[in-house]
C-alpha cells in the first residue's frame, strides 16, 4: 500500500498519539470565504478579516467525540456557540492533516473549580485530508487564511512602553471615529522603540499564553538573532490599527523548507497594563469571526 494512503488511512492512531504524548491540535471557526468587500467608500476594495488558529491541548480521543482544552489566550476564553463549525489541524512531526468539525458544548464535571476553564467537546471527524509542505492551510474543502504580522528585534524594552501606550490611544482614537488606519504593517509607529532588523511573517497559532509565527527561509535571519521583538499584529478591518506589543521567543523549529516556526510568548512584565487592550482586541476580534459564521449559516438554512 502506498505511504501516503496509509497515513491517511490511520488518521485515528495520529490522533491517539498526539493525546498520549500530551500535544495539541489547532481550530479555527469556519466561515465561507466571500469575495472582498466593500467599505462605505465604494471607490476602495478592503480585504476582509482573516481567521484566527487557537492551539488547544488534545485531552481526550473518542469515536464520537474529541475532548479538548477551551481554546483562549492569558486565561480569557473564547466562547463558541453550540454547533458552530470548525476546521481542524493535527500535525505528527512535519506532516498536516485538516479536517471539518463542530462544536458540541462543554465538559461539566461537578468537582471542577469554578474558575476552571472547562474543557471542550468537538465531533470527531468522518475523515481527514492531507496538506501539501507548500500549501500546509488548505485542503479540497477548507482553506485559512491567517493574519500577517511584523516583527523587529527589540534592543530595549523599556522603550516598547510608550510605543504601546500610543498603539492604545491610536485604536481607541480609530473606533470612536469609526475609522480605519492605512498605515503599512511594516512601519512600527511613533513613538519608535529602539530596534533592530525587521522581518515579516504569518500568525500561526494562538495559545493560551502566546502565539506561533511562521516565517519564510528568506526572512529567518531576522528571527533567529534575538530572544524579544516587538510584534505588529494586523486584526484590521475589524481592529482598525495593528495591534502592538513585546513578545519573548519561547522555542522555534525548522521545517524541511527551511521555513521557521517561532513560538512566541507574551512580554508584559514592564507593562502590565498592555496585557488587557491586548487580549480584549484579540477577543474582539475573534467573537466577530464567530458572528459573521454563524450569520452565514443561518443564511444558508
Amino acid at each position: 500500500m502506498p505511504a501516503r494512503r496509509l497515513r491517511n488511512e490511520n488518521w485515528m492512531d495520529s490522533l491517539h498519539q498526539i493525546q498520549e504524548r500530551g500535544g495539541g491540535i489547532e481550530l479555527a471557526v469556519e466561515r465561507r470565504k466571500d469575495p472582498l468587500s466593500r467599505p462605505r467608500d465604494p471607490d476602495v476594495l478592503r480585504e476582509p478579516p482573516r481567521d484566527l488558529l487557537w492551539r488547544v491541548k488534545l485531552l481526550d480521543v473518542g469515536a464520537k467525540e474529541l475532548i479538548c482544552e477551551a481554546p483562549g489566550t492569558m486565561g480569557r476564553t473564547l466562547d463558541l456557540d453550540e454547533g458552530t463549525k470548525l476546521v481542524c489541524v493535527m500535525a505528527i512531526g512535519q506532516t498536516r492533516w485538516m479536517f471539518h468539525s463542530n462544536f458540541l458544548g462543554q465538559v461539566r464535571s461537578g468537582s471542577q473549580s469554578p474558575d476552571a476553564r472547562p474543557p471542550i467537546r468537538i465531533a470527531t471527524p468522518e475523515r481527514v485530508e492531507r496538506c501539501t509542505r507548500r500549501s500546509q492551510q488548505r485542503i479540497s474543502t477548507a482553506s485559512l487564511d491567517l493574519p500577517d504580522v511584523y516583527a523587529w528585534q527589540l534592543r530595549d524594552p523599556a522603550s516598547a512602553i510608550a510605543a504601546e501606550t500610543a498603539s492604545h490611544d491610536l485604536v481607541r482614537s480609530l473606533l470612536s471615529e469609526g475609522k480605519q488606519s492605512d498605515a503599512p504593517l511594516d512601519e512600527p509607529g511613533e513613538p519608535r522603540p529602539d530596534l533592530g532588523p525587521g522581518f515579516r511573517a504569518q500568525l500561526g497559532n494562538i495559545g493560551g499564553g502566546g502565539v506561533g509565527l511562521n516565517i519564510t527561509k528568506e526572512e529567518r535571519s531576522a528571527a533567529e538573532s534575538t530572544r524579544l521583538y516587538w510584534v505588529r499584529l494586523d486584526l484590521r478591518p475589524i481592529v482598525p490599527a495593528p495591534v502592538c506589543l513585546t513578545a519573548r521567543l519561547a522555542h522555534s523549529h525548522i521545517d524541511a523548507m527551511q521555513n521557521m516556526y517561532a513560538g512566541m510568548a507574551f512580554e508584559f512584565a514592564l507593562n502590565p497594563t498592555h496585557r488587557d487592550f491586548v487580549v480584549d482586541h484579540i477577543g474582539r476580534y475573534a467573537s466577530h469571526l464567530q458572528e459573521t459564521a454563524n450569520a452565514q449559516v443561518e443564511e444558508e438554512t
